[in-house]
Parts: structure tokens; sequence; C-alpha cells
């Protein structure tokens, strides 16, 4: 399901926008240089894929972000960070709770685009997920639909695969039998996809890494994981990085289920 972390460089690019409108004094324009000293670290952190290079980055940012309390781009790229640490160090549980209670955190200033808005409740959703809690995932992708709406059709239609993704993912992978709906993730999940049955057309599906890998999952919901695995299959050979290690993780329970050898 992941789609690629939220781009701290934008991040950066907000707190220079926000810094050209509101600064007024040395105190603000030093506060925002070490907002954006702050935000550049935090990406190199996030791209540092080793666990030990990462690990001896972490206590220096976590530093550097109570220094910054009460700024919303802190939290922001701090999430990134703790996700990012939930991928690659041990206690993952711990660290995902730790990028949920940044988010929660952050309070938009008054005006900001609903896509912000949308974009926030997003990755709250994908946090809550990861942490099964199925209902409140449900909630925060409700939110997330619910500002969707009202931005403009380019942009509305950008972030309609992530959307439609990420509620299709839920419906697939929730244990709670109040959000479990296989056959509607698997309805939701074709929406992006150009073949519908990989095995019966003998065609290779379609579409990003990301929206196959729910498909698979959907399928193996839907307790077809033949169908499952040949559509996991795609989505391996254009993975990269640590998503390639999820996305075998996640062949490697579907061959399980099917009881199909590597």
């Amino acid at each position: 399901m992941r789609f690629p972390p939220l781009r701290l460089a934008l991040i950066a690019l907000s707190c220079l926008f926000l810094a050209s409108l509101l600064g007024a004094g040395a105190g603000f324009v030093a506060r925002q240089r070490h907002l954006e000293a702050f935000i550049a670290a935090a990406d190199t952190a996030v791209r540092r894929t080793d666990p030990a290079a990462f690990a001896e980055l972490l206590p220096d940012l976590q530093t550097r972000r109570a220094g910054l309390a009460g700024e919303p781009q802190a939290r922001l790229a701090m999430a990134e960070i703790y996700a990012a640490a939930a991928r690659r160090l041990p206690d993952r549980r711990l660290w995902l709770r730790a990028a949920l209670t940044e988010l929660d955190g952050v309070e938009l200033p008054s005006g900001t685009s609903p896509a912000a808005g949308c974009s926030l409740a997003l990755r709250r959703a994908g946090l809550l997920m990861d942490l099964g809690r199925d209902r409140e995932a449900r909630d925060a992708l409700n939110e997330a639909d619910r500002l969707g709406a009202t931005l403009p059709e380019p942009l509305r239609a950008h972030l309609a695969p992530e959307l439609l993704n990420s509620r299709a993912y839920l419906l697939a992978s929730a244990t709670d039998p109040a959000v479990r709906r296989p056959d509607e993730a698997l309805r939701l999940a074709h929406t992006f996809i150009a073949s519908s049955d990989p095995l019966a057309d003998g065609t290779r599906p379609t579409g990003s890494a990301p929206l196959l890998d729910t498909l698979a999952e959907a399928w193996h919901a839907s307790g077809r994981s033949d169908r499952a695995l040949a559509v996991q299959r795609s989505a391996l050979a254009l993975a990269d990085g640590e998503d390639l290690a999820i996305y075998l993780r996640h062949y490697d329970a579907y061959r399980a289920a099917g009881g199909e050898t590597r």
C-alpha cells in the first residue's frame, strides 16, 4: 500500500514562504533558520536507510526538535523521522506511536489550504493502520475524504489515487469486522489497475507498486491468494529500497496462505 513519505523538501519550502510573510525581527528569523536547518537534517536522516547510520542521527534530531516546540513543520518532520525509525529499528510500535503523537500535536495555522489538512489526515490514517487501530484509521480517512472533496479539481484528481488506495488497503487488511470489507476493497483497488484478473487473461496488471500491493492484499483478503501472488510479483518488479522488503513480506504471507513455494 505504501506511497513514499511526504517530501520534507516541501515542508522546507513552506518554512521559507512563512518566513517571507511573517518575518519580523532577528529572533524570528533566527528561529526560522534553525527550523530550516532541522528540516534539512531530518530529510538527510530519512534518506539514511542503513539502521546503524540512521540510529546515530536520531538523538541529535530529538534534541533539536525539543528546541522547536510549537512549530508544526518541526512536528511534521519529526513524525517522518519516527515513521522511518519504525521501519528500521526495534520496538516498531513505540516509534509508530511517537510518530502519531507528533502528528496529533500539529495545529495548522488559520487559513491553511485544505490540501495540507487532507495530507495530514492521510498520514495519520497510515500510522493508525500500522498500529491496527482500524476504526480510528477509518475516521482519519473519512476526514481526508471530506477535505479532499473541497479541493479544486486538478488537486483533487492528483490526490484521488492515494485516497482510494488507502481506503482499499484498510478495508482489505483490517481485522475489525466493523471495518473489514474485502469485496469493497477489491472494487476500489481495481479503479487504478488495468487488469482485473491476472490469471484469467494472462496479462500482468499495470500500475504503481503501492497500488499493486493494495490489489494483492485485496485478493488475499477475498480468499484468492493465488491471484494475490500474481499481482504481488508485479509490485515486486517495480519496488525498491525499504518498500521492496515490505512487499516481499506480503508476498511470503500470500505464498504461505496459497501453499506455493518461492
